[in-house]
Parts: structure tokens; C-alpha cells; sequence
């Protein structure tokens, strides 16, 4: 049985750089955000898992939208409760758990030091791939 799913690997065409820009725009919004519920001096919730409660209700109520209401997504039909709990639920988990431990960041550090550290972050994951594979260049595979 074939478990590919459809993916376009083409983020350097004209039509992704607008979307790149509104996802730079909106994740450095939603960090300050973040912060300033979290923050003890500000809004002082000190609940990191709540936070990201509310975050995954409403990621989870927004696909259900867009998949079952306005049709946006084709789902595969060969989607099986096995395949699902093998390949969808533990994507979910551990997505949850990094939100979570994200979310707990903002209480211990400052907004700043926090965008540094995303924009770190691919040049990490490069690294370890180079690391682990040995090459740098993506030839038409992940």
C-alpha cells in the first residue's frame, strides 16, 4: 500500500514569497503576543499548557473547517484508523509538546533573545542533516 501523500517542495517560486512574508510578519506577532500573556510583569498567566490548549483547540477547530466544511483540502481515502494513530497522531503529540515547551520559554526569556534563537533554527536543522547525511544539497527528495 502506497502512504505518499502529495507534496510541492517549490518555495522558490513568485507565488510562496508573499506567503513567506505574511507567515514572518505573523509568527513574529504571535511571539509577542505570547509573551505579553505569559510575561509575570504583564499579563502574568502562568499557565504555558493552557496556552497551548487554546492553541491546538483552535488549529484543530480551523482544519475541521477548511477539510470537512469548505472542502479546501482533499483528504486521501485511504486514510485508516491505523494509519492514522501510526503516522497523524504522533506528528500531533510531539507538535503539542513542542508548542508546549515553547510557550514555557516566554515566562524565562526575553522576546528578543527568542527571535534570535528561531532564526537559528534552520541553520541547526542544516546542520544536523549535513551531519547526519553527509550532503547538503536536496536533490528532489527530503
Amino acid at each position: 500500500m502506497n502512504t505518499t501523500l502529495p507534496y510541492n517542495n517549490n518555495l522558490n517560486d513568485e507565488n510562496s514569497k508573499p506567503k513567506q512574508k505574511q507567515s514572518g510578519s505573523s509568527s513574529s506577532s504571535l511571539i509577542v503576543y505570547n509573551k505579553y500573556i505569559l510575561d509575570r510583569k504583564l499579563y502574568n498567566w502562568p499557565f504555558p499548557i493552557s496556552l497551548t490548549m487554546i492553541h491546538m483547540s483552535f488549529c484543530s477547530f480551523l482544519a475541521y473547517l477548511l477539510v470537512k466544511v469548505f472542502k479546501v483540502v482533499e483528504l486521501p481515502s485511504t486514510m485508516t484508523r491505523d494509519l492514522y494513530l501510526k503516522y497523524v497522531v504522533p506528528i500531533g503529540a510531539l507538535y503539542s509538546l513542542s508548542l508546549w515547551f515553547s510557550n514555557s520559554t516566554y515566562i524565562y526569556l526575553s522576546v528578543s533573545f527568542i527571535q534570535m534563537l528561531k532564526a537559528l533554527m534552520s541553520f541547526v536543522v542544516y546542520s544536523i542533516r549535513v551531519l547526519y547525511t553527509g550532503r547538503g544539497e536536496n536533490k528532489g527528495g527530503f
